[in-house]
């Protein structure tokens, strides 16, 4: 359930402007003119990227401030995201004495899912469609490890 509901938060937290964690003006400053607002919100109200190198070299000393609040929310979403190594469908090693029976018919119930998951991935790919691999076995952790 973790790795269903934990990793696709990437897609939709990579870009900012859809969920922005950090919101730098104040909304009594808003345009009343419908058509100023979008370009208002951007210019005013979402975090900039400061793309200063030395900024990015000595982003792991600082702290969230407004130029560097849409990075620093991509670095967290990120971190939250990255898959695991240690995968339900790797953990063999730790089967050796005990429960490696029960672990090899465990695993050809998960190659069966992920050959599924594959296949599926492929014909999204032919129509363009994005994989889906969120609950491939090769990706759901063994449990949640940040």
């Amino acid at each position: 359930l973790h790795a269903a509901v934990n990793f696709p938060q990437y897609d939709e937290f990579a870009y900012v402007p859809n969920k922005p964690w950090h919101l730098r003006a104040d909304l009594s400053t808003m345009p009343e003119d419908d058509a100023e607002i979008r370009e208002w919100m951007f210019e005013e109200m979402f975090p900039h990227i400061n793309t200063d190198d030395d900024w990015l070299r000595e982003s792991a000393n600082t702290l969230v401030t407004d130029e560097h609040a849409a990075i620093d929310s991509l670095a967290m979403v990120h971190l939250l995201t990255t898959p695991s190594e240690s995968c339900l469908d790797n953990l063999s090693d730790r089967f050796e004495r005990v429960g490696r029976e029960a672990y090899d018919k465990f695993q050809k119930n998960l190659n069966v899912i992920s050959e599924d998951i594959e296949a599926r991935n492929e014909e999204a790919e032919k129509s363009n469609k994005a994989p889906y691999n969120y609950l491939n076995p090769s990706n759901v952790p063994s449990s949640i490890d940040i």
